[in-house]
């Protein structure tokens, strides 16, 4: 096995930096889902709901922003993609790993959980949506994982691309939103998030960019 693992790596390490970034970026989102999947399945206790905020009462549920929502797993791997050198993406997969880490961790002691919202029987939206229902957990909510790897992705392209800094952060916004108006996430879920980012990306990813 260990043999086996060797040459793996080693063909990994004979890639150029690009196809290194690649099969990594495909590697670290097969792991995501596993993970992220067994935390929502196997936790201690019964999940509990957050309080509903102003703001959670006042957000209309908007379907279309669906599109939206599911825009942060190519907008995550889009944050790996433009590392622009090995140390540079080294801290991300640092920052990537250790948000990951903490928050099935959190998921797994602390569980918490979103009614579902009712759907649209019909429509193409409506269908996607309904497979997300399927394959995904009513549990996992806080903080929002959705929001702490948008807004690292974001972050990271700009840390990287001065000139992505607006756009980045534009569309990495309007994830953050859609993650209220697609009824997926708590306004708890948003602030937790967005702390964990602002951690992870000033605590873990610009530590090891020194």
């Amino acid at each position: 096995m260990f043999t086996v693992w060797q040459k793996y790596l080693e063909k990994y390490h004979s890639l150029n930096f690009f196809w290194q970034k690649f099969w990594y970026v495909l590697y670290a989102g097969a792991m995501f889902l596993t993970l992220y999947l067994l935390s929502g399945t196997y936790y201690l206790g019964t999940p509990r709901p957050m309080p509903l905020t102003w703001i959670d009462i006042h957000t209309p549920f908007l379907i279309w922003t669906f599109w939206i929502y599911v825009s942060d797993y190519f907008f995550l791997g889009l944050g790996g993609m433009l590392c622009k050198d090995v140390q540079a993406f080294k801290s991300f997969r640092k920052a990537f790993w250790a948000t990951l880490l903490l928050h099935v961790l959190i998921f797994v002691i602390f569980p918490t959980e979103f009614s579902r919202q009712a759907l649209p029987e019909s429509g193409i939206t409506a269908e996607f949506f309904h497979l997300l229902y399927k394959v995904d957990t009513t549990v996992n909510c806080f903080p929002s994982l959705h929001v702490s790897m948008t807004l690292l992705a974001s972050f990271v392209i700009s840390s990287n691309h001065r000139k992505l800094t607006i756009p980045a952060f534009i569309w990495g916004l309007a994830i953050v939103i859609s993650t209220l108006t697609t009824k997926q996430h708590y306004w708890y879920d948003v602030v937790g998030g967005t702390v964990v980012a602002l951690i992870m990306f000033f605590v873990v990813y610009r530590r090891y960019q020194r």
